[in-house]
């Protein structure tokens, strides 16, 4: 980022209801002050929106910019600050990166008056600049303009030639070489390929080298393997999701950008999106700061529904009887009489409900396992915390939605479809396996 340029209002354009300023440094290169660019953005506070556009692509704004110190006029005096300026370069990329209605149009105006500067047909607006407006001090912009495009042209057409001499050359001695490079990356790729289903087949958990991994890359995929645990989705869906925002929001064309990783790297064959988006500092910010948003979401919603299944348990606690003393004890005489016993007759077996009759042979191992007595109401707390509150609780509004009224018994909403029962067949297995490896 270069530094204290003297500036020179060159030219002012109106955009809208705005007069945009465009400044000059000794070296005729064409400025715009933070501000100017925010406010023809139509922000509500320019410089701050700038300043976070900077800050996020800094590798690509700090050589466009500069800081000088301007002096502008504030009421009936002058006043030196420090500005931060953008070539019109900069300012075209900022109206990439923006998402304010104005950038396409405020674009469009930037790219008109660099057409303008170049052909040296602009005309200096303010008062400060009158004096420069003699026709000697034209003259001497333009002839310096024509002297510099001369010599640029004349440069251009010798390194053109040069490099026209070159590639003919290399087409005509290297088209062999070329191919069988190619062939041997080819072979090399493919050789890779199969060590690499060799490794998997033969050991079932291959890990590559740890050293082709780099550490973003490292902290992205820890990253999404959360997002996709707490959001019960696959990895692969989480990195589809982020791809699709960037190409609809940051307009990322996956396919274009991989033909220009390829052409950069020479690589061929199958290259999979995260190395094109490492490749490219600004793609890379785009998705880290995404991924960011999404696991900060993910992790927040895993907080609330521990707060929630927290709660939940603690509603079903119920408080104990408070202890009497023996010696504080009401004594209570009863007169006892004998009584002639009556017969007991013969306890019937309840009847099972159809809910029971599918539930409990699923569960009996498990329930016997924790030692717990019929009605299994151990058993069934243990293995609703195991499906979750948030589960559970769809569970019962779907039902209730499917039927018009709530399950009776609650546990009814595990034999509406087969769905359904699979969940709570997998909960008992689970809580089985984990009861296993307690002992």
């Amino acid at each position: 980022m270069a530094a204290n340029n003297s500036m020179t209002v060159i030219t002012s354009k109106p955009f809208g209801a705005l007069n945009v300023d465009v400044y000059q440094n000794d070296k005729h290169q064409y400025y715009m002050t933070r501000e100017q660019i925010g406010r023809a953005l139509e922000c509500k506070e320019p410089r701050k929106y700038i300043a976070k556009i900077h800050e996020r692509n800094a590798d690509r704004l700090d050589p466009l910019s500069s800081v000088v110190n301007l002096t502008t006029e504030v009421g009936n005096y002058t006043q030196e600050r420090q500005t931060y300026m953008y070539s019109l370069r900069g300012v075209m990329e900022i109206c990439r990166l923006s998402r304010q209605p104005k950038a396409d149009a405020f674009m469009d105006f930037c790219w008109d008056i660099m057409e303008s500067l170049m052909r040296g047909d602009t005309v200096l607006a303010t008062p400060q600049m009158d004096a420069a407006l003699s026709k000697e001090f034209i003259d001497v912009r333009l002839h310096a303009l024509f002297d510099s495009m001369k010599s640029l042209q004349s440069e251009l057409n010798s390194t053109r030639k040069d490099l026209s001499e070159q590639i003919e050359e290399a087409r005509a001695t290297s088209n062999e070489a070329l191919n069988v490079i190619s062939s041997v990356s080819q072979c090399v790729h493919q050789i890779k390929d199969k060590q690499m289903d060799d490794a998997i087949r033969s050991t079932r958990n291959f890990t590559p080298r740890k050293d082709v991994v780099s550490d973003w890359r490292k902290k992205m995929y820890e990253r999404i393997n959360v997002i996709a645990a707490i959001n019960e989705m696959k990895v692969q869906d989480v990195f589809r999701d982020v791809y699709e925002y960037m190409n609809r929001v940051y307009t990322f064309v996956i396919e274009e950008e991989r033909k220009k990783y390829c052409a950069k790297t020479g690589r061929t064959g199958h290259i999979p999106t995260i190395d094109v988006i490492e490749a490219s500092t600004m793609y890379k910010s785009i998705f880290g700061a995404l991924v960011e948003d999404l696991y900060t979401e993910a992790v927040s919603k895993k907080k609330e529904e521990a707060t929630e299944r927290k709660a939940l348990l603690e509603a079903k606690t119920i408080e104990a009887a408070p202890e009497v003393a023996v010696c504080d004890a009401p004594v209570i005489e009863v007169e006892v009489n004998e009584v002639e016993s009556e017969p007991v007759a013969e306890e019937k077996p309840k009847k099972q409900s159809e809910t029971a009759k599918i539930l409990i042979p699923i569960l009996l191992p498990l329930a016997e396992k924790l030692n717990d007595k019929p009605q299994y109401k151990h058993t069934y707390t243990l293995i609703y915390e195991h499906i979750g509150y948030k589960k559970m609780n769809n569970l019962f509004i779907a039902y209730e939605k499917a039927h018009g009224k709530a399950p009776n018994p609650k546990t009814k909403v595990f034999i509406e479809n087969e769905k359904n029962l699979a969940l709570f067949k997998k909960a008992v297995k689970q809580l089985m396996k984990e009861q296993f490896e307690k002992n």
